[in-house]
């Protein structure tokens, strides 16, 4: 289907060679297994182990505990990601409420937005905003969207995370506006070790399977090295018909362009159906569509009566829900999901104060699913069917002779039953390569690495109508000469090809019409490079005046990020969709002449596009102890940071932070910080360029909703943002209280010259409201006015700005409940209040979308675990706060809906565990993880779009799937 360019992977790992040998391994594990003695000793570790102190970095200076740093840091151990979640990694991440909107498998529209990958999104304002690391290193982009898949990690390997919820981009570099994510390695692990678990919902779909192999070994005795595997499957969910709480849910508009809107269920379309329907004022023909074998039909109007939409009657019901007149849907929950990685590492002892280190990470993830609405010829694209139309049904054509008309429009949304199911597949590919060293020059300690990381991303669309054929076969005659049923164009282009559709009905399309239509698949390939050389230099500088040494850490970075994109095959990519006029047929809507061939363009881009940029950076860091042992001050510590960058394409921007720790007593300590920040722009948003169509819903000067097409892409005139950012912190530790623990944060983030590409509508809108420097991307025909392409590029729009407040407790105690054995409980709880998010452009008042659809004000997480011995039980309980059923809000929400209410949502899982002692059979953990254990179902979010029908969920925040198990063993040895 498609060819990779660039060269060849160093490393190919098959999932078929992947998924034998786990099966392989599980086989071998179980033989080896028998019969043994259980024993009371654990081998995966506790929960007192989770709740354990942890060192944290949180800055470059190597002497700062996790608990003592001015920058709030929250440390989140392995054994605490399973309880969260197991099976993908950012399914146990995005249960913490300091994130939100992650790109995860379930928001199957990541593959043409986060092309399929899993990204960490801090505060809910952008995975771009969120810097990654690895093992305190920086991760290379999977894309050039230029944040890394942490989907593609090794997990077996990840032995915590250290989340810092404060901007660092002084300590860690561009990206790290709302916060960082070290995800840390056990690079010192001996042994072997693996897990093996397979799920499944209550509704018996979305199987899933999972397995991971670990190993680590010295060598000699001044090396070490470890290596891992890991592979993941789930199984696709196409609809929603098993899931009763869906009844489409949607919107009815009765007044009109006016508001509110009614909310309501089992709302359909008065647009169009599956088999055609005809809208045509002033005519008999009016209000008839066409069911099964072309018969017309009467459309039938239902209880609740809209402009566009209603409740019940005939309509279409949109492609979520499996609500088609067939009984099939497009769209769905979850996709076919694969992937898998391997990790190396080996480290070598040069002397006692010099080692070197060598790592290698691939990864490969694969998803694909069904379109979303691919086959639409409605309304803005609208089918026109003419009077000698060789399948028209006599009857319609009677009253197109009574009434003198030659054509009329036809309004079809194609059901599965026709054109079959479009998809479309994303294929990511990454390899990294890291050789660093660390050692020590008297009391000087320096570290330094060189990274070197490549990417490969190939998305293809499946099984699409083409533009140049669809209407082409859709103007089917009868050859005079023959008597057979042709396409028009074969009259004058007898080797055209063409094979004629009959559009009258769902399903009446031949199998021959359908492969005609939908021939040719094409894919989109880029190919990411980046490279990155870092040295840090760390020690104490000055002994200090008896509180403490004075420690700096100071270096240099050098970072090159280059991409290149191409579309293929060369065959169709540059074959355009001509006029009907010279191709000898009719009907073709003029928004698709000189366009490429694909039904809406599906952001191929028809050239080749490229680009990259550098950046140099210098930087340091120094902690200066103050004061200690006086009334109400045990300690007060003062720390600092400065980095320069310099861009190769916009310039020099400077980054700093300035923070204050007051510990009181043992039992209270303060912290302040104030950052200024930074993130330069990435390669999609100075480089990418795409095409495609779009709805306008509606045009605020003609009250009108229809289809435009759209320039969406990079600017690479766009400034690097700034952000600005306070936290003020208060940590308790009460020794009266022992093993309790409690932190309450608050931050206030506030961005300039945001980029963003903030959508046509806004656009349009903000246009019209008054933000003038906006107006030149949206383009009016002179004539209607009406507007005929809108440019969504990559702006510096004004500012954002997010505040709120971040709240950790934790609780570890032992108890003795029953006797006999080790027991002890652990809670450990974590809320986020958001008071604002907002945004505001030139011109335009403040928005502000805190309390809105995709961001509750509440987010709760609390985790309770008690161990028995070898028992270990948790329950983790997440809340989301109810909110306004708005995707942007204001200082005073319009009253859009009738209801605007989006009710709160609690979700509850289980995880219960046993640990067995298999002697030299190594010791082994029996797992069973219950997600959603009560089955609640997602509150109802009622929208309607024209285009994808009734959209009654967030499935970024709720749970669609409902309760799922999952059930695995861990074994080491």
């Amino acid at each position: 289907m498609y060819s990779r360019s660039g060269g060849n992977s160093m490393l190919i790992i098959k999932y078929g060679s992947l998924r034998r040998l786990s099966i392989a391994c599980l086989t071998a594990f179980g033989t080896m297994y028998g019969i043994q003695g259980l024993a009371q000793d654990s081998a995966t570790g506790d929960a007192n182990e989770a709740l354990e102190e942890v060192t944290v970095t949180g800055s470059r200076l190597r002497t700062r505990d996790g608990m003592e740093t001015p920058t709030p840091v929250t440390a989140i151990e392995a054994t605490e990601l399973n309880i969260l979640a197991p099976g993908n990694l950012i399914d146990a991440v995005q249960q913490m409420p300091q994130f939100l909107n992650n790109d995860t498998p379930t928001t199957a529209g990541s593959v043409v937005g986060a092309l399929g990958a899993s990204g960490v999104n801090l505060r809910g304002i952008g995975s771009n905003r969120t810097l990654v690391l690895l093992d305190g290193r920086r991760v290379p982009s999977f894309s050039r969207l230029g944040t890394p898949d942490i989907s593609t990690f090794p997990e077996a390997m990840i032995r915590g995370i250290e989340v810092v919820t404060g901007g660092a981009s002084a300590a860690y570099g561009s990206d790290a506006v709302s916060g960082t994510v070290n995800f840390l390695l056990d690079t010192d692990y001996t042994g072997l070790k693996g897990h093996v678990q397979g799920g499944i919902t209550s509704r018996g779909d979305n199987e899933n399977f999972e397995f991971s192999l670990s190993g680590g070994h010295a060598l000699g005795e001044r090396s070490h090295f470890i290596a891992s595997i890991d592979y993941f499957e789930a199984d696709k969910v196409e609809s929603y018909e098993d899931r009763d709480w869906f009844q489409n849910w949607g919107t009815v508009d009765i007044n009109g362009a006016a508001n509110p809107k009614i909310v309501a269920a089992d709302v359909h379309s008065r647009r169009y159906t599956a088999g055609g329907l005809i809208r045509l004022n002033g005519s008999a023909l009016n209000g008839i569509h066409f069911l099964e074998g072309g018969v017309p039909a009467t459309f039938q109007d239902g209880s609740i009566v809209g402009t566009t939409t209603q409740v019940g009657g005939t309509g279409f019901w949109g492609e979520y829900g499996s609500r088609q007149e067939d009984g099939s849907g497009l769209g769905g929950i979850y996709p076919d999901s694969e992937r898998g990685s391997a990790f190396l590492y080996v480290d070598y002892d040069f002397t006692p104060d010099w080692t070197g280190f060598a790592q290698f990470m691939y990864g490969k993830n694969e998803i694909e699913f069904h379109d979303n609405g691919a086959h639409q010829e409605a309304p803005s694209y609208t089918a026109t069917i003419y009077n000698n139309n060789a399948f028209l049904p006599p009857s319609i054509l009677q009253i197109m002779t009574n009434e003198g008309r030659t054509s009329f429009p036809l309004s079809r949304f194609s059901s599965s039953a026709d054109l079959g199911l479009a998809r479309r597949n994303q294929d990511n590919e990454s390899q990294a390569y890291t050789l660093g060293f660390e050692g020590n020059i008297n009391d000087l300690h320096v570290n330094g690495y060189y990274q070197y990381g490549r990417s490969e991303n190939i998305y293809t669309a499946i099984d699409y109508p083409r533009t140049d054929r669809l209407y082409r076969a859709m103007d089917a005659v009868v050859n005079p000469a023959t008597g057979a049923i042709v396409c028009r164009s074969t009259l004058t282009l007898p080797n055209d090809g063409c094979v004629p559709a009959n559009f009258f009905g769902p399903g009446t399309m031949s199998q021959e019409a359908v492969d005609y239509i939908t021939e040719g698949d094409m894919y989109r390939a880029s190919l990411v490079h980046q490279h990155f050389a870092e040295l840090t230099v760390d020690t104490d500088i000055h002994e200090g005046w008896g509180a403490g040494p004075i420690s700096l850490a100071a270096g240099a970075s050098y970072r090159e990020d280059s991409f290149s994109q191409w579309a293929g095959p060369a065959d169709l990519v540059e074959l355009d969709t001509p006029t009907a006029a010279s191709q000898g047929y009719r009907g073709l809507p003029a928004s698709f002449v000189g366009d490429q061939i694909l039904q809406f363009g599906l952001g191929m881009g028809d050239d080749p596009i490229g680009g990259g940029f550098n950046v140099w950076e210098m930087f340091g860091e120094t902690l200066i102890p103050v004061v200690r042992d006086r009334p109400f001050i045990q300690a007060i510590d003062v720390s600092g940071a400065l980095r320069y960058a310099e861009y190769s394409v916009s310039g020099g921007v400077l980054a700093w932070k300035g923070g204050l720790d007051w510990r009181v007593n043992d039992d209270v300590r303060f912290r302040f910080t104030r950052s200024r920040d930074t993130r330069a722009a990435t390669l999609r948003e100075r480089f990418d360029q795409q095409g495609g169509g779009a709805t306008i819903n509606p045009d605020p000067v003609t009250g009108t909703i229809y289809s435009i097409s759209q320039i969406s892409g990079g600017n690479p005139a766009v400034d690097p943002e700034e952000g600005n950012t306070w936290t003020v912190g208060l940590v308790l530790t009460p020794t009266m209280l022992e093993g309790f623990a409690l932190s309450a944060d608050w931050f206030d983030v506030q961005i300039t010259d945001y980029i963003a590409q903030i959508g046509i509508q806004r656009i349009v809108d903000d246009c019209f409201a008054g933000a003038v420097e906006l107006c030149q991307r949206v383009i009016r025909d002179s004539g209607t006015n009406l507007i005929t392409r809108v440019e969504n590029v990559f702006l510096n729009v004004a500012e954002a700005r997010v505040m709120g407040v971040d709240i950790e407790a934790s609780y570890h105690t032992p108890i003795n409940l029953f006797g006999n054995a080790e027991e002890d409980l652990s809670i450990r709880v974590f809320a986020n209040y958001l008071q604002e998010n907002s945004f505001t452009n030139v011109g335009v008042p403040k928005r502000d979308d805190a309390g809105t659809l995709n961001l509750p004000e509440w987010t709760i997480t609390a985790m309770g675990s008690y161990r028995y011995g070898p028992f270990l039980a948790s329950l983790t309980g997440r809340y989301l706060d109810g909110r306004l059923n708005l995707t942007t809000g204001n200082p005073t929400p319009a009253q859009t809906l009738n209801d605007m209410t989006v009710d709160s949502v609690f979700y509850t899982n289980l995880r219960m565990s046993y640990d067995f002692d298999a002697g030299k059979f190594g010791s082994h953990t029996l797992f069973l993880n219950v997600a959603n254990l009560f089955d609640v179902d997602p509150p109802v979010v009622a929208s309607w779009n024209d285009f994808f029908g009734a959209q009654s969920n967030t499935p970024g925040l709720h749970d669609e799937l409902g309760r799922r198990f999952v059930v695995g063993v861990e074994f080491e040895f």
